[in-house]
């Protein structure tokens, strides 16, 4: 999706050609449903202002009051858990893909990924990537069972970044878990298994509603603009 002036806006990734997929996905959704029973996170942390539903995430941030960047904290219970899922080649196939997805088509802003983010790394090696196959410092994980956003920005992500946004489970596609994009007057079909990279701090987005008996789960990795900033003013 561009703008008038050709500039990309939304990358409609959907999935690789690759015969094995649908297994990938199938098996990343058994372990996302497994994690959502054996995560521990402190009762009412499912209500928040992107929507009413569990999230993990891990990797590296900076902001939200933090001195200088550091890993995600959690406890010992889910740190067990997100290594479990990170480290399973499904969960890698799916965060490779949305990474060279970004590489492919919007190479000039994963070389400057590549640029700030490795200095940053070199400079502070405990900082660790939640995937060795992925430029994205952070992926968090939305465990549902159903997740559906409210209409949000993402305000402390970079701005002119990209999230890389998969949609897991089992839900029908042509009635409910469409992506709108406000500011776009746009609504996307928003299959299980696709992936599609938005604009995420600028662009407010959000789901269609899907059935009650239907499930849906999503995975998002982004990069927190104050990563980029700490990295500019020589950390």
């Amino acid at each position: 999706i561009t703008d008038q002036d050709g500039h990309i806006i939304a990358i409609l990734a959907g999935c690789p050609g690759d015969p094995t997929w649908e297994e990938v996905l199938q098996r990343v959704e058994e372990l996302l449903q497994d994690m959502q029973w054996t995560c521990c996170v402190p009762n009412g942390s499912d209500k928040h202002c992107r929507g009413v539903f569990t999230t993990l995430q891990c990797g590296f941030s900076h902001g939200g009051g933090q001195e200088q960047p550091q890993n995600h904290a959690n406890n010992k219970t889910n740190k067990q858990v997100l290594h479990h899922l990170n480290s399973s080649e499904p969960m890698r196939c799916i965060a490779g893909f949305g990474s060279s997805v970004l590489q492919s088509w919007a190479p000039k802003l994963h070389a400057y990924y590549v640029e700030k983010l490795g200095s940053l790394q070199c400079h502070e090696p405990s900082l660790k990537c939640p995937f060795q196959n992925s430029i994205f410092p952070t992926v968090m994980y939305n465990l549902g069972p159903q997740t559906v956003c409210y209409p949000h920005i993402d305000t402390a992500n970079l701005p002119f970044g990209l999230c890389a946004i998969t949609a897991l489970g089992s839900f029908n596609s042509k009635k409910g878990s469409h992506l709108v994009l406000w500011e776009c007057g746009l609504m996307i079909k928003f299959l299980a298994s696709s992936t599609i990279l938005v604009p995420s701090a600028i662009i407010h987005h959000s789901n269609i509603t899907i059935s009650p008996f239907e499930t849906r789960f999503s995975a998002t990795q982004y990069a927190a603009r104050g990563l980029f900033h700490w990295v500019d003013h020589k950390f």
